[in-house]
Parts: structure tokens; C-alpha cells; sequence
């Protein structure tokens, strides 16, 4: 038995919690201090009196309870416990510490794990794991509360109990009926075939209808299926049988890769892997091949062809088709060309120049592979130039090789532009920004750059310091120079600290910030030079505690246009206070705005207040959750005192934990997958019902996709506020129909130009009042970069764009319509400061936002704050399960009063609006509609709901190559939200106050296969090691997005593997000899020596060299923070952690693109321990198309 207690502070401080009931509370003493909640009412009654600390809530949580928890001493258990507070009662209660104890098999697999006291009323949360005769990993139980024996004891009767409780849930939990004969379906299990090789065929999902069964019927059998083969030879026309494939190759010619075509892989040469989702029917001939997925690898483990099928599914015309994606790669494995499906590369013969410009990406190298050049459709060639030390320091778009920007000291019209980076001598991005000069050709700049001695620059305070640091690495500034962004680490002297930001010495800010970002400033774009400082000040344990950032109210720099945030947070490092007091101008602060947020015994939101300005403290929102966890209501706007609510949210949710109901008087909806009109049993909704005000019934929509789940149709029963649409191979639509409460009022066709991009939408329909109003042609044209720059239908002028103007950052600086001009105004970050309409004005700042001179209101986590002629009234907005605004209301005498409400095509025209008051401008998605432009500002892109297409290029276009950069969310508008315009992510991954929450499960051993015979301790040691890395670098805590990261990783030593076997689950991380690292690429062979650390893509088995393990990151020093030692060699910590980072898909990063990532290679400057949303949705997207977990655990 193993108890592991996770401390995470040393201070003794003592904190008193009152000791609460469900009755009434009354509190009479005098200088009454600490905590007092009741959920009921607590009253003062004559002779109370208070001194601090004191706080009373109204709350629904109950009052703590002892955790007395008793682990069952004859089974093997981990005990891990998670303070909550800096000091423990003589008897431990729940409000003090969170316990979590998991149970191991004689075999070391884990089989229960229990959450102690975990649910909300304080039962046990419980998960059983079961494994087959073979131990293999079987069956995967849903959790499941139970009180009815001693808290975090094992539960021997787990799987009968589990299935007793989900056959009479409690409420809010989902109720899965035992079938007549059979198990209760609560559970996924893997189906392997009968080989040694354990390879999963099916994956099955909790709920009857995602189970294993001999036919895939409505009700059941709807698993993922997973088949093993290889490619043939058949031809391509033979659209049921072929698994035919190019072989494309590279040739090289004066440095510019060329791409051939070699004939065809011969039979038998590729793996084939087909993932065929739950819409899978089987069947033969082409429909076999429906809702399926090919991925075809070649010998060296790299994916060189991914097809999936399409047919017609709306009766548009479409054929049945087969859409492929190529890989092409050069002798030195770098990825030169992918061929999408829109060029036709299943052809005889090879795409054209001209084809590959307008539809495939292509890249070129340099000799030491870092890529130089850049092509992705719509946009055109980037370039791309390094140091030595491979950290990107040129950047150059289109745009800047042929456009001139304003605001710079040379005229010279034949000079051009290059984005620039900065660096510190730990690899640290510190300042960015554009210069123009250079015209020389790449190779000449790369000559330049590499002659040049420095290559990074310090901290200055000397005549001609750039911004606080030297200027010595290249470029130097000149006064071409334009600096956006300035970054400033470790110590916040001698960088020019305004004197009213300046709060070093305050009490309670630490001084030990080694490591940390101290502060920033940002170039407002076009201004003359003002700049906006950031500051940031940390504690002792290293949480932000205050941060004053400058703002540009009014559109000029003041000294005093500030905003002076004050954190204060819980043990756990959890958000508990926050203090905004704004300056708009003045010294004194013209708004505070105080947040107050309080979490249950697990850590779990409960309750959050807001306060402005000496008004009263109102409870925007309470959540209450289920006895496993979910959110099963929220209530909002509790008033001062918590006693009733305006508005209460009831959620639900089936089987597989997909949201089914969101519940409230005024708007409800309800989602259907498997059960609506046209069957959806992947997680595409297939009808969506809609109703307002108690029952008076609004809608129920209806929706049809194609097989590669694109949404093609959506109708009400009536047919009425339908849309059609109609694509081609890589997800442009081509034509769409939209039909209003009277009739159609849409009839579009779309025109694609050579270079890929929209050119004409005609509408064949002459109504001018709905839908797209611009009868006939509309003609759309670009800059170099992809940019839309015009809108124009010569016939119907009303809707124009005459000309966009973009910034550096290809944000629109301004746009020209026939009524007038619309200014944005952005920081060097891209962040959007201001807007300038007519004689209109709004300021942004940071979710205060101002009309005129004057607040026009606040965003809350629930809605907003609405300035009422000084009055602060708080406005709540109710959505649906994509956060689409559908119904907003405000307090009337006590009571929810609807003052606005939204429905929604699709793919986000509204219908059916109603405004009562001031419009709330913040509609589709959550993003704010420009009403000039009939556009969505998404932050990085703008977005036409009209015709349902970005007006730029995807920054993230590379993560989805079989897609148009110009798509929104893959065409499944239900399914998926973009968040800022570039990237797709889940909808059902948002948490209830808006953040998007991955939970990262790691299980393991590591395992001593090295010629030293390092002991069981020693390799727990190490495996404790590197469980602790994994959790802190992969996990995330920021603003919006979370990563919960756990972690179970055994030691285990040369003498106790045959003891301990591994499981179906576990990841194997093996220490092996330098020199003896297996080849994912070549069953039986070995990488050679120096390479220390090996993964492969989809596989579970991590090699990792001995040599390594003496090494531990660096902790002072040149290298902290990079995950190197304090010599800059690799460590047991990072190597383990990056080559884990490779089994999930992430690649190494273009050189010097993620300073300080991980998954950079550990002998380069840019080494670091960093990992970003970006790569972790995209673990999560290979996760859920099943590329994840399915490959090997030793090669």
C-alpha cells in the first residue's frame, strides 16, 4: 500500500469554516470572524457584530463533512490527496482535502478508482476497469456514485452496483435500461481480432445502440470498426475495389523541389488502415465504403495518401466520388507537396504548376531541412529565413513582397517587408515586428543573417538600446524599423516602467520572477509609436496576483487610461477574487468591477458575483451538478442574497455524454443524434427542436449531411427557414438555397477563379429584403495574401464592399461600403482596439466596451452589464449548446423580462429576431456582428453568414489540409464552433462558464531494458520523474482553455517485467542503450547512436536512451525552463514527454516558428517545455478519429 500526498504550499496559516446547516443560520456574537454559509438564510440578529476576515454566503452546497475515508488495507492501493487549504483539521473534512485512491490487480493494472466523497451530496465517485483472459483491457465503466459502504473502500460489487445505478439514475444523470437479455450497456469496450498482434477491430460506446452486435441496425451495433490491409493495383475507376495509389515523387532543380509521378505503388507496399465511423451501414459496393476513412503509410511510417468517399446525398448532382489527399516527400523525409482532393491527383498524370498554386500546399527547404518557403492555397508564396541557431528571424508574406505600408522613414518604393523576431539568449521571443529594406534574394539574407557574430540580444539601458535591449543581433533597427511587440523576462528594472504601473515593493508581489513574462508593450498599428504596457506581478507560488495593463480609450495614449486588475486565488491555485478597478483618464478609477468566484469541495464552479461601483453584490450564476460531476443546472441572477433565481438552466445528456437538453422559461432546446429524422449515431445532430417562454413552441429543424459529414440540408416540418447547399472536393459550396417563413429567398451559385479562391455568388432570386439582397452577379477580389478586398453586384449596390484596407497582421484597418467607412483600430498582438463608423465610435477594452465617451457596457460571464444613463443593468444571455445568443432578458420588478431573442440558419443568418431596448450585437457563435458589413468579427477573421465562407485565409489551414482555408468548421456549422476564426473545436468540450476543459489520461510503465540493472527504486524514481513532467508541461491553465492531466506511471525494473505485464492501456516507455533505440520504421532494427529518444505516430511505445536519466531539468541558469539540464543536455523529462508528444501526431515545429515548445528537438536553442492549444486540440482531434492508442507497445 502506497499513500502519496500532493502538497502545494508549506505555509501554516489557519483559515475557520463556520460549521453549516440546511436550517436557518443565526449568527448574535460580537466580533464574529471566518466563513458562514447556510442554504437557506442567515440572519444577524441583535448583538452581532463582525471584524475580518468575515464572509456569509446563501449557498447550496453542503455543509462539509468529515473525509474519514478507509482504504481497504488487503488490496493494493495509491492514495493521493490534493489539499485545499494551508492547514488540516485534527479530523480532515471534505472542504480540506480532495482524495482520490486507486486500486491495482495483482497484476499492477488498475481496476477501481475512487473520487472519496466526490460527488455533490458526498458519495464516492467510482470507475472499474476490467480486463479479458488475455489481459487485455475490456471494459471501461462510466462513473457511478454509491455512500452504501465506507468511503474509499473497494467496492467488490462495483460492476453490479454501476449497473443498478444507471438503471434508476439519480437526477440529471443519464438512465440506460438493462436490455432483456445482456448486461446494462454502461460501458466502452475494445473488440480485438484473434491474432497476437491484439489489434482492435471495433470500439464500442456506452449505450445500447454503440455496442457490439452482429448486425448494425437503429438500435444497436453502431461502433467504430477499424480494418487492417493493404493497398493493390486496381484501377482507379473501379471506385468499389480500388485501393490503388499514385507514387509521387520529388526531384530537385536549381534548389526548387518539382514534383513526378512515378506510376503507381505496387501491390502490397503500403499499410492500409480504414476507420469506419458509427454511420457505417456495411453493405457492399460503393456504399461499403460510405462513412469510412483510408489512411495509406508507407514502410517508413508515413502517411502518403488519407481517402474518404463521398456520394450523392441531396440529390445535387454529385456522383459517387472518392476524395484523396497525397503526401509527397523528398529523400531527406521533408513534406514537400500535399495534393488535395480538389487537383485531381488520383489522375494519370501529375497536377499542373497551375493547379498546384491554386489548390495544394507545397514547401521548400534549405540544406539543414529548415523550411524556406511556403504556398497554401488562396495565398501566396511566404518566405522564411533562420539564424544559426535555427530561430526564425524573417517572415515574409506576399503582401509585404508587393504592397507598400505606410509609417515608415524610407520611400524607397523598390525596398520590401519582412516580419521580424527578436530573441534573449535563452531562445526567448522578445521583439517582433516589420522592417523594410532587404531585397536580396533568400540565399543572400541567409548569407548576411549567418555572418553576422550575435544572434540574440540583453537587457540595456545604453545610449541606442532598442526598447530596453541591445541591438546587435539581426536586423538592427533602423528607421525602417517598425516594433510591435516587446517582451520583457525575469526582472521588471531599467525597461521604462510608467510610474503609475510601477508596483515593485508592494506588499505582497514577489520579487522572485526568474523565468516569469514581467511585462510587455504593444505598438497600437498606425499610431506614432504609442505603445501599451502590460505588467504583470506574481506571489511567492507564482500566481499572477495584479496585472495593469494600459488601454486606448479615445484613441489617443493617456497616461491614465489604465485598468489595475488584483487576483487573489484558491490554495489550489484556482481564480477566487478578482478587483478591476478602470481608469479611463483620471486618477481616479471610473468603474471597479469585482468578480468573486466559489468552487464545491472537488474544485467544481459554484457560485459567481459580480459587484460594479459601489452597487450591490449580485449572484450573476449558481451551479449545481449531478452525482458524477455534470452540470445539471445552472441558476442565474440569485440577486443580493441567493434566495430565488430569474432563470434555471437544466441540462441533460445520453449515454454517450453528448448535451440532449438545455431547459429554461425562456428558450429550451433539445438535440437529437440517433434518434432524429435522419439518424446520426457519430455525434452529428441530426434535428434540433426549439421552444420559448414555457412550451409555446418555435421550431424543430431537421438536418441531412453528406458522408464526409458535411451539413447538406436543414427544414422545419413546414419546409419553411430551409437551407440546401450544395460542395465541391475540398468543402467549397457551390450552390445554396435558403427559403424564409414565405418562400425561398436564396438562389446562389458560386464561382471559383484559378487561383481557388470565391470569385462571383449569382443569385437567380430578385428579393432584396432577406437572405443575401444582392439579385444577379456579385463579383469578390483579393490581395496577395488571400484577403477579400471587394464586394461587388453592380446591379444592387446597397450591400458593397468597394475596398478593404489590411494592416501588417491582415486584419481590415479599413473598409469602404456605399454608405460610408468603417476604421478598426488594433494593437501589434491583433488585438481589436477600436472601431470608428460614421460619426459612431466604440472602444474595446478588454470586455469594457464604449460608445462615445461613454461605458455602453460590461460582458459577464453570463451576459452583460448594460449602462442605463449611469444605472449598471445586468442583462443575462441564454444559448444554445454552439453558445448562439438566443434569448436575452433583464430584471422587471423581480422577475426575467425577454428583451431579445435570435434564431439562426445554420450556418448563422438570423430569423425570428425580436429586440426590445438596446441590441446585443454579440449574436452567432458569441462573436460580435458588424452591422455595416453583415459580417461576424471573429477576432483573427471576419465571417459572412450570408454565404457561409471566412473572407481570409485559415491560420491553422495546415491542421486541415483536405479543406478550403476559406471553410468554416468543416461545414458541420452544428457539430463545431471556430473561436477565433482559426480553429475548429467541439462544442460539447465547453464548460458551463465558457472554458473549453481537455482532460489528458496517461497510463504506463517504464520499463528497464538497459544493460545497468537500476533497482525498483531507482525506476519508481524515475517514473515518478517523468509522471511529473507530463502532468506540468502538457497541462494548461489560461483563460478560456484548461488541461487536466493525469497521470499513473509504475517503474519497473529488468527483474519485475514478467511480474508486472503490461496492459492494453498502458503506454511502454522503455530505457534502453544509446545505440539500441528500436526503429518504428524497421521492425527488428535499432536507431543509431545519439539518438535519444524514439515515437511513432498512433503507436503506445516510447524509447527513451539510458543516458539520459542521470540528467534533471535545469533549475537556475541559463536553461531553466527549457526542460535541458543545466549543461543544456537532454533530461528523463523532456525526452519522455516530446517523444510522447510524437505517438499523439505532433511533429517538430518549423525551425525557430515555437520558441521554448517542446516539441522542438532538445539539442536546439529553441528547446523548451511549452505546449500549446493548438497542438493539444489537435492530440484530441487524432484522438476521436481513433489515430490515437491502436498501434504497438514494442516495435
Amino acid at each position: 500500500m502506497r499513500s502519496i500526498y500532493k502538497l502545494y504550499a508549506a505555509s501554516l496559516l489557519l483559515s475557520f469554516t463556520a460549521v453549516k446547516s440546511r436550517a436557518q443560520l443565526v449568527l448574535s456574537s460580537p466580533n464574529t470572524t471566518g466563513t458562514y454559509t447556510n442554504g437557506v438564510s442567515i440572519t444577524l440578529r441583535p448583538g452581532f457584530t463582525s471584524q475580518a476576515p468575515f464572509h456569509a454566503y446563501i449557498t447550496s452546497i453542503l455543509p462539509p463533512v468529515a473525509l474519514g475515508s478507509s482504504p481497504s488495507a488487503d488490496r493494493n492501493y495509491i492514495r493521493t490527496r490534493t489539499y485545499l487549504s494551508p492547514a488540516v483539521s485534527a479530523t480532515p473534512q471534505t472542504n480540506e482535502i480532495m482524495e482520490d485512491i486507486s486500486y491495482y490487480d495483482g497484476l499492477g493494472r488498475p481496476v477501481l478508482t475512487i473520487g472519496t466523497k466526490a460527488s455533490p451530496s458526498y458519495k464516492d465517485i467510482i470507475s472499474a476497469q476490467s480486463y479479458d483472459a488475455f489481459g487485455r483491457e475490456d471494459r471501461s465503466y462510466l462513473p457511478y456514485s454509491s455512500g452504501s459502504t465506507a468511503s474509499g473502500s473497494y467496492k467488490a460489487s462495483a460492476v453490479t452496483d454501476q449497473a443498478a445505478f444507471y438503471n434508476t439514475p439519480p437526477a440529471g444523470v443519464v438512465a440506460i435500461a438493462r436490455p432483456a437479455s445482456g448486461v446494462t450497456p454502461s460501458f466502452s469496450r475494445p473488440v480485438y481480432e484473434a491474432s497476437p498482434l491484439n489489434r482492435v477491430l471495433e470500439q464500442a460506446f456506452p449505450g445500447a445502440t454503440w455496442q457490439p452486435a452482429a448486425t448494425r441496425g437503429t438500435t444497436s451495433g453502431r461502433t467504430v470498426v477499424t480494418e487492417y490491409t493493404t493497398n493493390n493495383t486496381t484501377g482507379i475507376t473501379d471506385l468499389v475495389n480500388t485501393r490503388l495509389a499514385r507514387l509521387y515523387t520529388v526531384t530537385y532543380a536549381a534548389g526548387i523541389p518539382k514534383l513526378n509521378l512515378a506510376g503507381n505503388y505496387a501491390a502490397n507496399q503500403l499499410y492500409v488502415t480504414v476507420r469506419k465511423d458509427e454511420n457505417w451501414t456495411g453493405g457492399s459496393g460503393f456504399a461499403a465504403r460510405l462513412n469510412t476513412v483510408e489512411e495509406y503509410t508507407d514502410k517508413q511510417g508515413r502517411v502518403v495518401l488519407k481517402r474518404t468517399f463521398n456520394a450523392d446525398g441531396n440529390n445535387s448532382g454529385t456522383p459517387n466520388e472518392i476524395l484523396s489527399t497525397y503526401y509527397v516527400y523528398d529523400d531527406f523525409g521533408n513534406l514537400c507537396f500535399v495534393l488535395t482532393p480538389i487537383s485531381n491527383a488520383d489522375a494519370a498524370v501529375a497536377p499542373t504548376q497551375a493547379v498546384l498554386d491554386a489548390y495544394c500546399y507545397q514547401y521548400r527547404y534549405d540544406r539543414r531541412n529548415r523550411m524556406t518557403h511556403k504556398k497554401v492555397p488562396g495565398k501566396g508564396m511566404e518566405y522564411f529565413n533562420y539564424n544559426p541557431l535555427d530561430q526564425l528571424v524573417y517572415h515574409m508574406t506576399a503582401r509585404d513582397s508587393t504592397e507598400e505600408y505606410s509609417g515608415f522613414g524610407n520611400a524607397d518604393t523598390s525596398q520590401r517587408y519582412h516580419r521580424f523576431y527578436k530573441y534573449d539568449g535563452l531562445g526567448r521571443m522578445i521583439i517582433t515586428g516589420w522592417e523594410k529594406g532587404r531585397v536580396g534574394l533568400q540565399s543572400q539574407i541567409d548569407q548576411w543573417i549567418s555572418a553576422h557574430p550575435t544572434h540574440w540580444e540583453e537587457r540595456s539601458s545604453a545610449t541606442g538600446n532598442l526598447h530596453g535591449y541591445t541591438n546587435n543581433a539581426m536586423p538592427q533597427a533602423t528607421q525602417n524599423f517598425d516594433v510591435l511587440e516587446v517582451n520583457y523576462y525575469d526582472r521588471y528594472d531599467g525597461i521604462g516602467l510608467p510610474a503609475n504601473l510601477n508596483k515593485v515593493g508592494t506588499a505582497g508581489i514577489s520579487a522572485k520572477t526568474q523565468g516569469l513574462l514581467v511585462a510587455k508593450k504593444t505598438k497600437v498599428i498606425g499610431s506614432n509609436n504609442v505603445y501599451l504596457w502590460t505588467v504583470y506581478y506574481y506571489d511567492e507560488r507564482g500566481d499572477n496576483i495584479r496585472t495593469l495593463s494600459q488601454h486606448y480609450k479615445g484613441g489617443a495614449y493617456n497616461l491614465n487610461n489604465y485598468d489595475d486588475v488584483i487576483n487573489e486565488y484558491t490554495f489550489t491555485h484556482k481564480l477566487n477574487k478578482s478587483i478591476r478597478s478602470h481608469y479611463a483618464g483620471a486618477v481616479t478609477a471610473a468603474l471597479t468591477v469585482t468578480t468573486e468566484y466559489r468552487y464545491d469541495h472537488r474544485d467544481r464552479l459554484i457560485d459567481t458575483w459580480k459587484t460594479v461601483t459601489g452597487g450591490q453584490r449580485t449572484l450573476l450564476a449558481r451551479n449545481e451538478y449531478n452525482e458524477v460531476g455534470q452540470l445539471r443546472k445552472k441558476n442565474l441572477h440569485g440577486g443580493t442574497d441567493g434566495n430565488g433565481f430569474a432563470q434555471n438552466v437544466a441540462y441533460s445528456y445520453n449515454a454517450r455524454g453528448w448535451q440532449t437538453i438545455r431547459e429554461s422559461h425562456l428558450f429550451s432546446e433539445k438535440l437529437f443524434y440517433d434518434d432524429g429524422f435522419y439518424p446520426q449515431y457519430n455525434g452529428n445532430i441530426s434535428a434540433q427542436d426549439w421552444w420559448r417562454n414555457g412550451g409555446i413552441y418555435s421550431g424543430n429543424y431537421a438536418y441531412g449531411y453528406d458522408y464526409a459529414n458535411r451539413l447538406i440540408e436543414s427544414f422545419l416540418p413546414n419546409g419553411k427557414w430551409r437551407e440546401w447547399v450544395v460542395y465541391d472536393k475540398v468543402g467549397n459550396i457551390k450552390a445554396l438555397k435558403r427559403y424564409d417563413g414565405g418562400g425561398e429567398v436564396d438562389n446562389l451559385a458560386y464561382g471559383y477563379n484559378t487561383s481557388g479562391r470565391l470569385s462571383t455568388v449569382s443569385d437567380a432570386n430578385t428579393t432584396t429584403t432577406a437572405g443575401f439582397m444582392l439579385p444577379g452577379m456579385t463579383g469578390y477580389t483579393y490581395d496577395a495574401n488571400g484577403n477579400m478586398t471587394k464586394r461587388v453586384n453592380t446591379a444592387s449596390t446597397g450591400n458593397n464592399i468597394t475596398a478593404t484596407v489590411y494592416n501588417y497582421l491582415d486584419l481590415p484597418r479599413t473598409v469602404t461600403t456605399p454608405t460610408g467607412t468603417v476604421n478598426y483600430t488594433y494593437d501589434g498582438s491583433g488585438r481589436k482596439l477600436r472601431r470608428v463608423t460614421g460619426t459612431e465610435t466604440v472602444d474595446y477594452v478588454d470586455g469594457i466596451q464604449y460608445r462615445g465617451t461613454a461605458i455602453d457596457f460590461i460582458q459577464t460571464e453570463e451576459g452583460r452589464i448594460y449602462n442605463s444613463s449611469g444605472t449598471y443593468v445586468y442583462e443575462y444571455t441564454l444559448t444554445d449548446h454552439l453558445g448562439n445568443a438566443r434569448a436575452s432578458f433583464d430584471i422587471n420588478n423581480g422577475s426575467a423580462r425577454e428583451i431579445q431573442h435570435d434564431d439562426y440558419y445554420p450556418f448563422g443568418l438570423t430569423f425570428n429576431s425580436y429586440v426590445s431596448g438596446v441590441k446585443n450585437n454579440y449574436l452567432y457563435n458569441g462573436k460580435e456582428l458588424q452591422d455595416r458589413l453583415k459580417q461576424y468579427d471573429y477576432g483573427a477573421r471576419f465571417y459572412d453568414p450570408v454565404i457561409g465562407r471566412f473572407g481570409t485565409v485559415d491560420g491553422s489551414a495546415e491542421k486541415y489540409y483536405d479543406i478550403s482555408p476559406y471553410v468554416y468548421v468543416a461545414n458541420n456549422p452544428l457539430k463545431y464552433i471556430d473561436p477565433d476564426g482559426n480553429d475548429i473545436r467541439l462544442a460539447s468540450h465547453t464548460r458551463s462558464d465558457g472554458t473549453t476543459v481537455v482532460q489528458m489520461s496517461v497510463t504506463g510503465k517504464l520499463i528497464n531494458q538497459s544493460s545497468i540493472n537500476f533497482s525498483s527504486y531507482d525506476m519508481a524514481g524515475y517514473a515518478s520523474r517523468l509522471g511529473n513532467a507530463i502532468k506540468d508541461y502538457y497541462g494548461i491553465q489560461e483563460k478560456g482553455f484548461e488541461v487536466q492531466v493525469s497521470v499513473d506511471i509504475e517503474g519497473i525494473s529488468s527483474g519485475d517485467s514478467f511480474m508486472k505485464p503490461l496492459a492494453e492501456s498502458d503506454h511502454a516507455f522503455y530505457l534502453r542503450d544509446d545505440g539500441n533505440l528500436a526503429d518504428p520504421d524497421n521492425p527488428g532494427g535499432v536507431r543509431p547512436y545519439g539518438v535519444l529518444g524514439v515515437a511513432a505516430f498512433g503507436e503506445k511505445a516510447v524509447y527513451i536512451s539510458k543516458d539520459v536519466v542521470g540528467d534533471k531539468p535545469a533549475e537556475a541558469g541559463k536553461y531553466k525552463g527549457t526542460g535541458l539540464s543545466a549543461k543544456g543536455n537532454a533530461t528523463l523529462e523532456r525526452t519522455g514527454s516530446h517523444e510522447l508528444g510524437h505517438s499523439a501526431g505532433n511533429k517538430h515545429p518549423d525551425k525557430g516558428t515555437m520558441p521554448g515548445n517542446l516539441m522542438n528537438q532538445s539539442g536546439k536553442a529553441d528547446a523548451g517545455t511549452k505546449i500549446t492549444r493548438e497542438q493539444i486540440m489537435d492530440m484530441l482531434k487524432k484522438y476521436e478519429e481513433g489515430k490515437l492508442n491502436n498501434g504497438r507497445q514494442n516495435y
